[in-house]
């Protein structure tokens, strides 16, 4: 939507596919209950490897510095994203067990616990190139800050009505 003659507001729901091949060291622990006997264990493994299929819904701005053939502009977005995040994990080790959550080491009392959802803030720049009067092509470069998934530099290429 037009709000001045170089500046668009943007509205918009997507899908991406993000993979984080950093190595993460998890130190946690296990529940469980077996005829009335409670059970902790201590356990750690690696993550090798975290996907997350994002949709991200996204409100934001683009600022347009001429309206030639060629259309460069800035853009500025805020979204929520709901996240379906799945890990590979490796060297999985039972540490120790435990007869109650008290008795655990204090590096093992966290639940390392997925995101189900984030807030992210993108910026960047981008070139439209109008191939006819009635559409043409864009060209965009985003990064990505996220509060708890990595952040990610994005490139599209799209058509534009």
């Amino acid at each position: 939507t037009n709000v001045l003659s170089n500046v668009n507001l943007i509205l918009s729901l997507g899908y991406s596919k993000i993979l984080d091949l950093s190595l993460n060291n998890i130190k946690t622990y296990e529940y469980s209950k077996i005829n009335n006997i409670e059970n902790y264990n201590a356990v750690s493994y690696k993550i090798t490897k975290t996907e997350y299929q994002v949709i991200p819904f996204s409100f934001g701005i683009q600022y347009y510095f001429n309206s030639t053939k060629y259309i460069p502009y800035i853009q500025s977005e805020i979204s929520y994203n709901w996240l379906d995040t799945k890990t590979i994990k490796d060297s999985y080790k039972l540490v120790n067990s435990y007869k109650n959550y008290n008795s655990l080491p204090d590096e093992y009392k966290r639940k390392n616990i997925l995101p189900i959802s984030s807030l992210s803030f993108y910026f960047g720049l981008g070139l439209k190139y109008k191939l006819t009067t009635a559409y043409g092509i864009d060209i965009r470069y985003l990064f990505c800050i996220d509060n708890e998934i990595v952040n990610t530099h994005q490139v599209t290429i799209g058509i534009f009505l």
